[in-house]
């Protein structure tokens, strides 16, 4: 009996696969917690990509709504090679990005295109736009082709 097996596991592809067929209900549920919004926030920030921040150094705001708890901060400060996040507001924030806990981890998992997003009106932002096209360069995209929910 032959066995194949994934010699490479990918938390990016696993974390598509879990979010891909969820209801935005069951989204909220799971991911919609301070403490996971936090470790989400976390782990980008430990994703990120200095090569590809193009010399930018600033804070990315995030404001995420979730209909259970109410609308939460989340800022990834970037300076030099290395990126930090924290729950809060940002004084002065480069780029704003307002959505909600649904739409946000589907456009993080590739399931949702961010562009299709804000011509819905699903997805805001706010402040500079060359920041905003980069933040999946920065802090590492799933290798998933969105689709055009």
């Amino acid at each position: 009996m032959t066995i194949v097996r994934d010699m490479k596991f990918s938390p990016e592809k696993a974390f598509a696969r879990f979010v891909r067929g969820r209801s935005d209900d069951q989204l909220d549920r799971l991911f919609g917690s301070e403490r996971a919004m936090t470790f989400f926030f976390a782990t980008m920030a430990r994703q990120f990509n200095p090569d590809r921040a193009g010399g930018f150094e600033g804070r990315i705001q995030y404001v995420i709504e979730s209909p259970r708890r109410g609308t939460g901060g989340w800022v990834i400060e970037v300076h030099g090679d290395h990126a930090h996040a924290g729950q809060g507001r940002a004084e002065r924030p480069s780029v704003t990005i307002r959505t909600t806990v649904p739409v946000f981890l589907r456009i993080a998992a590739g399931e949702v295109n961010p562009a299709l997003a804000l011509l819905k009106k699903d997805l805001v932002v706010e402040g500079n736009y060359g920041v905003a096209l980069r933040l999946a360069a920065m802090f590492g995209a799933v290798p998933s082709q969105p689709t055009t929910r």
